[in-house]
């Protein structure tokens, strides 16, 4: 399942508290309260896309600020790609051999 990250890049002075919303790519949006209340030193915000009925590939966060400062966004579901492994193994034999 894929996991959504929301994270801040650098603290707003001045804000205390923030509260995280995210929506499916739709208009309008239709926000869901992730996170309430949360300070700088509690992100990144780890959600899984089922539990909030995130569908298809992409999703929209908001987040706010106890001062009413507001960003948003639109974020990309990716589905991690398997990657071949090798195994290699060796035969040591074993056993009696006949000389010529």
């Amino acid at each position: 399942m894929p996991v959504i990250i929301i994270d801040l890049n650098n603290e707003i002075l001045g804000i205390n508290t923030y509260d995280v919303y995210v929506s499916n790519c739709v208009e309008p949006p239709e926000w869901q309260l992730v996170a309430d209340d949360y300070t700088y030193e509690q992100f990144p915000v780890f959600l899984l896309d089922s539990a909030y009925g995130i569908t298809g590939d992409c999703y929209n966060y908001l987040i706010s600020g106890d001062t009413g400062c507001i960003c948003t966004g639109t974020g990309y579901l990716a589905t991690p790609t398997p990657t071949p492994t090798v195994t290699t193994s060796s035969v040591t034999p074993s056993g009696f051999f006949a000389q010529p």
